[in-house]
């Protein structure tokens, strides 16, 4: 049987990353697994780009960039630096490094120790705006939800105004009964962001303070917006962001081997494979399981980075065929 290649550890041996860098390596690991960041990358680093101006620079890349952020604070995981020259010196003004440094689409294995350190600390809105969970609003806040609760009972009044005179020979309480005239539910709270500001009702003098939050727990647990689920990857074992990372080499490899080649053992080549831990265990023995595992990380793939097109695979998706 043949080999196409022969693939550099970096690619595909990630069980050497700290648990610091894990979610960091994941989301730049999949990033340079996309065509649309990589063409994106080469429109940074155009040589023409000292001599545009602003406008230029936006119809160059401006769009897609901000097409890129739409992920939030992991975007700055493989888009800081992306102006950077490939192997190139880092501005003047960036504490990470006056010596070259490598940039997108290096290995995540092959950039700088300081790099991963600065790259693998993810912000978020609690960290960049010294957020608290739950504090007490501005005043101003009063006002704009008793706005808010007089807007939505007259538009209820006046829907009911609106059947009323539909219906104007059948009695109210009929329209009740059949529940054509429907009483409104209005939430006193307001929307901003992520954030909720709302009228609450605190027993302070019937509940202990570990009482109290169990409650709003269970609160916290009924009413958080579906659209709004625990941030950042939080609520996610570790071990989910590492699975990703296998699946990626899984894919990676199954795009230069087949599963029979990197498990029957006729290839030395294929040995250091066969004996690494992230391919440790009984179900790595089974080609099906890799195949499934290739399938998991297109998944991953489109979840990590759901700006991209719907159809877009990765660079790693061709698979090897096997060997007549």
């Amino acid at each position: 049987m043949g080999l196409n290649r022969v693939l550099a550890a970096a690619e595909w041996n990630f069980d050497g990353i700290p648990d610091r860098e894990v979610i960091a390596c994941c989301y730049w690991e999949y990033a340079r697994e996309s065509c649309f960041l990589r063409e994106l990358r080469r429109r940074c680093i155009d040589p023409r780009i000292p001599e545009m101006v602003n406008s230029d620079l936006w119809a160059l890349y401006g769009n897609d960039i901000e097409r890129a952020q739409s992920i939030g604070y992991a975007s700055r995981v493989f888009l800081r630096g992306f102006s950077w020259p490939e192997d190139g010196v880092a501005d003047e003004g960036d504490r990470v490094s006056a010596k070259k440094c490598r940039s997108f689409p290096s290995p995540w294995q092959n950039l700088a120790k300081r790099e991963r350190a600065r790259r693998s600390h993810i912000d978020s809105d609690r960290t960049s705006n010294s957020l608290t969970p739950f504090s007490r609003g501005y005043s101003c806040f009063a006002q704009w939800i008793a706005e808010y609760c007089d807007s939505v009972r007259k538009r209820a009044f006046e829907r009911q105004e609106a059947v009323k005179a539909m219906n104007a020979e059948v009695s109210q309480r009929v329209l009740w009964g059949r529940r054509l005239l429907k009483s409104p539910t209005v939430r006193p709270s307001l929307f901003s962001a992520s954030a909720e500001v709302g009228v609450f009702s605190i027993q302070w003098g019937t509940f202990t303070n570990e009482e109290l939050r169990d409650g709003f727990y269970r609160w916290a647990r009924k009413n958080r917006p579906k659209d709004l689920p625990a941030p950042d990857g939080r609520g996610h074992k570790l071990g989910d962001w590492r699975a990703k990372l296998t699946r990626l080499a899984v894919m990676r490899l199954l795009s230069s081997h087949t599963a029979a080649q990197i498990l029957d053992g006729d290839l030395p080549e294929l040995k250091e494979v066969r004996e690494a831990p992230q391919f440790g265990g009984s179900k790595w023995v089974d080609e099906e399981h890799w195949r499934r595992a290739r399938r998991e990380a297109l998944k991953d793939f489109h979840a990590l980075l759901p700006f991209l097109d719907k159809d877009e695979k990765p660079l790693s998706w061709q698979r090897k065929k096997t060997d007549k």
